[in-house]
Parts: C-alpha cells; structure tokens; sequence
C-alpha cells in the first residue's frame, strides 16, 4: 500500500502543527485536525467499459457476471451531542415531514464516500481544484521578501519605497509606494469578459514611466491624509469660515466625510525597531469608495487640491479623475487619485492595457467567494448591521456585476508573465506560482475511473455520451447506491442553543496544508506537496461552547439546539 511520501507523523497529534515552524514561546499549541496522506498510487478500475450500465445492473457487459442489489441497514450512537442546522434563523435541529429529528442522507452519503475515497485509494485528481491561491505579505510570512520584490518596493525591511512630498506650506512628508503597481478601469463586456483601460497619463511606451522614472510603473498619484489633516487644523478658523479656500475641502469631516482618520493631530508612535511612526484617530463611520473628481498636480507628483468633480473644469491645470479610498485598516492613512480613463482610440473608445484570461478571472473569484464572509465591517461602525452598506462594502473588492460603463471601477493591477494580478488596493493579492493540484502524485490522472467513483458516480471531460459501450468509457455515470435519512430510533431532546466557534484552516495555511519537511514551503515552492486528506481529531467531550462574555462576533456562531441522546439507523 504506497502511500504519497509525507513526513508529518500521522496520527502523532504532537507534530499536527509544531513542523516547520520555529519555536516562539514555551506553550504547546495543537491543531484540531491532521492529515491523512493521499496514495501515491489509487487503484483504478481496470476497464471501466466493464462497469455495469446505467439501465441493466443485472450483469457486467462482458462477462455476464450476475450482479446483486439491496439494502445496507446500519445503526450509529453518538456519543457527544450532534450538530445538524435545519439552515432556519431559529436554528433548530433537522427534522423530516413528519417532524422526527433527522440527518439528512445527503450529510450521511458525503460522511461515507470521504471515508471511501480514504480506505479505497481513490484517485483524488477531480476532487482538488486546478486553480490558483492567491496571497498578500505586508508585515512578515514564509512569501514577505518576494511580495515586496514583486509589487516594487524597497529593499530590506523596508515595507515599501518611499518618496518625499510636501504641502502648500513646503512642509515634508513621506509616502511609501509601489513602483511595479499600475492603475486603470476594470469594466464587463457584453460578452462576459473583462479587460482593463489605460488612465490618461500611461505612456505610448510601455517601457516609459507614467508619472516618473523614480516611481518606476505607477500611474497614479498618492495622497497622504495626514498631510491634508495637518494643514487644516494650521488654519481651521479660517477654513471653517470659508470652506472653499481650504484646497482639500472636499475631504475634511464636518464638510464631507471621506478619510479614515478623524480631524484630530496624529501622535507619534515608534515600532519595536525604533521606527517612527504617525496615528491618527479612527473615522468609525468610514466606507471605502471611489468617486469622481477635479485636480491639480503640483511639481511632478503632489497633489495639491482635489474639488469635486466639475470643478475648474475649463482650467487646463487641472484634470479629472477618481479618489479611489480602499478597506479601512489601523494606522492607514493614504488615499488614491486614479487619472481618468484614455480615450485616444479611434472614436474616444478606451485604450486597453489588459484583456483579463478566464483563468485569471476565475482565480480571483474562488479567492474572493472565500474570503467575502469574513470582509465584515469594524465593530464601531455604524453602519454594521445596515445590510445595504455591507453589501456594497463587500462589493467593493469584486469584480463589476454591471457591464460596461455602468460598472466601470478604478483597478490596480501588475502583469507577471501570462497572469495579470488584479485587485482594488495597490497591495495587490498575488496568484502562487503552483495550482493546488500540483501538490498531488502524478498517478492521480484528471477523469480515470476508480473503485469510488464506479460506486458514486462520477463525470468526466471529453463528451457528453452516457450511454453503456463496450469501446468508449462513458463521459458520466449514475450513483449505484442512495442514501435515506437517519431517523431518530429512541427519543431525543435539544439542548440548549450555545455558540461555537465554527472557522476552519484554509489551503492557504501553508505551514499546515503543505509537507514542510523540506524547509519552509508554500505554493510558490517547487514541488511542494500536500500533506493528504483532512481529518479531525475524536473528541470524548462535547464542546462545551464560548462563553457569553467572550463571544467574538466575527468567529462566533450560534449553534443549533444540539440532540443528545441520539441514535440513528438507516
């Protein structure tokens, strides 16, 4: 029985999470699940022209083999309270039509055939997606130096390059950028695709800089909020008094509120490294957005007024474009001017800089359908429980739903090779070098037929042929077997409702997910390999739930009313 090689003791719970990673303090710290390895050969049915067909299960084709038919009938006990959601917002337990507590044969065919494609050495390859994860390195992590290295920031510890700017006043700041990450429009075409326009101020040249050679492919302007903050208060009497005069007015809460920081001094703060640092008070009720607006660029790269859109319009020294501010985070303080969209194409039509692949689209649509829930709005604000702002601050970092111009965004984006990376930050989420299915053996080949599948059910690519023939495999069979509901066979009672923490480990937890004996590794690691199958350890206690007064609301879930005692047959 070959096995896929996998270093990580299976079934030893110590070394569930402790490989790989250095140690960092004295407690002990174990993962609630461990990993099963996948075969490094499944076993596949020989000829699967031989199956029985889908409307004679009397006999094989070829050899006339007589086959049989019937019933399985098992009984299960639980021994700690079971969990079944009826999916209701009461969240009361499962039942059938005639309101007997029940598991759904669905839940009991899924428990069974996992366990199926273990015992059985089943080939995995259809079951593990041929996609791309996607990750961001901001702070620190296994990937920290190459992110950098990628969107153009600055060498060392340095988190991004930094260029000096200044106010109206000539007072100094500085700015962190990233000098590989352009800006333009993301739109959907009529056709369902996506492509992205080029902003006014891209060069003819691609080998040209936008803005500057020192900012390398920026093509979008940087503005700090401390800076605009700052210069307020130097003079909020007069400002007060006359609004307009103040050349960010269109920014400062009281006249229009846009910013994530409050118009309050920043304090300095210094890292563990001795850096300084500035920290502003929270806007509690900031959304993130983008809006259109007027311009003007003082020197090569400052902003130097921003009016809403409109403005000056007539005044050649100013442009129009978009205030793109992205997802509120603790000590961020910059905002974005995106130029406006070219249209030196033949008609005014766009100019495109990228036509988006499917793969690319669809990448970033795994990764973000996974991600959405837990895009949630900071605990003081407002606007929290109001659906239709978490709707739209959700839909803020996808794609447009809308085609054309309506739902035309502004987009950053960096082309690597044959992908384009593509987000609604300029620290974008980059596509891992390996598809999750790199992780697997070889001997795990896309559509072949084994013993779990010829019992289950499957499908397969290249036709849409389901008839039995005894030269060509059909594109798709049936399930040979169905599952009932389990039905209570003794009585039951709910307990009462209690919240449980229901969050579980990514694939993009590297340091679990993927065999570390090697040394650090992640998908962007050549042949690196997945540890195996998913399980979770057996617990002689049920989970007793969180506390009321340690509910965390973002990984808190209220549970069902759970059944205990409970016995099931089938």
């Amino acid at each position: 029985m070959a096995y896929q090689q996998n270093s990580r003791g299976i079934g030893n719970r110590n070394n569930s999470q402790r490989q790989g990673r250095p140690k960092t303090g004295t407690a002990n710290v174990f993962a609630p699940y461990n990993f099963i390895p996948f075969p490094g050969n499944p076993v596949y049915i020989e000829d699967d022209n031989n199956i029985p067909g889908q409307n004679d299960i009397s006999e094989k084709p070829e050899s006339g083999e007589k086959l049989f038919s019937g019933e399985i009938r098992y009984t299960l006990e639980s021994m700690t309270p079971v969990f079944v959601d009826d999916g209701t917002p009461q969240h009361r337990f499962c039942r059938n039509a005639a309101g007997e507590y029940m598991i759904p044969g669905s839940t009991m065919r899924g428990l069974v055939r996992s366990n199926a494609m273990i015992l059985g050495l089943g080939n995995v390859r259809d079951e593990i997606g041929d996609y791309s994860l996607l990750y961001r390195n901001v702070a620190n992590g296994l990937n920290r130096k190459r992110y950098g290295d990628i969107l153009g920031a600055g060498p060392g510890d340095q988190a991004d390059s930094v260029v000096k700017l200044h106010n109206s006043n000539e007072q100094d700041y500085t700015l962190s950028v990233l000098k590989n990450v352009q800006a333009g429009y993301i739109e959907k075409t009529t056709d369902g695709k996506y492509v992205i326009y080029k902003t006014a101020i891209d060069p003819d040249n691609d080998s040209e800089p936008a803005i500057s050679t020192e900012l390398g492919r920026m093509n979008y302007y940087t503005v700090s909020e401390r800076m605009i903050i700052e210069q307020y208060l130097r003079k909020e009497k007069t400002y007060k008094e006359s609004p307009d005069s103040f050349p960010f007015s269109f920014l400062i809460p009281g006249i229009q509120s846009e910013m994530m920081n409050q118009t309050s001094h920043f304090r300095e703060e210094y890292d563990r490294r001795g850096n300084l640092s500035y920290r502003g008070r929270n806007n509690n009720s900031y959304l993130p957005y983008h809006k259109k607006i007027t311009y003007k660029v003082s020197g090569i790269r400052n902003i130097a007024e921003i009016k809403p859109y409109g403005t000056y319009s007539e005044d050649s020294a100013y442009h129009t474009g978009e205030l793109v501010s992205t997802g509120f985070m603790q000590k961020k303080k910059v905002i974005y001017v995106v130029p406006e969209i070219d249209r030196s194409e033949e008609g005014g039509k766009p100019r495109i800089a990228v036509q988006l692949s499917d793969r690319d689209v669809r990448d970033f649509q795994i990764d973000y359908n996974r991600r959405k829930n837990s895009i949630t709005l900071e605990k003081k604000n407002p606007h929290r429980n109001d659906d239709k702002k978490v709707a739209e601050y959700k839909a803020f970092f996808n794609l447009p739903e809308k085609t054309g111009k309506d739902g035309r965004k502004p987009v950053f984006y960096i082309q690597l090779g044959s992908r384009c990376c593509f987000g609604f930050t300029p620290h974008l989420r980059l596509f891992y070098d390996h598809t999750v299915s790199e992780g697997i053996s070889r001997n795990h080949v896309k559509g072949k037929v084994d013993y779990i599948k010829a019992i289950f059910g499957y499908t397969k690519d290249g036709g849409n042929d389901t008839s039995p023939s005894l030269n060509r495999s059909p594109s798709a069979r049936k399930s040979r077997v169905s599952f009932s509901d389990a039905v209570q066979a003794k009585p039951a009672k709910e307990l009462p409702e209690r919240y449980l923490t229901l969050s579980e480990p990514r694939p993009t937890d590297c340091f679990n997910y993927l065999d570390q004996s090697n040394g650090e590794t992640s998908y962007n690691t050549d042949r690196m390999q997945l540890r195996g199958a998913k399980q979770y350890w057996l617990h002689t206690e049920a989970d007793p739930g969180v506390a009321a007064d340690k509910r965390n609301e973002n990984l808190d879930s209220l549970g069902c009313r759970n059944l205990f005692p409970w016995y099931y047959p089938f």
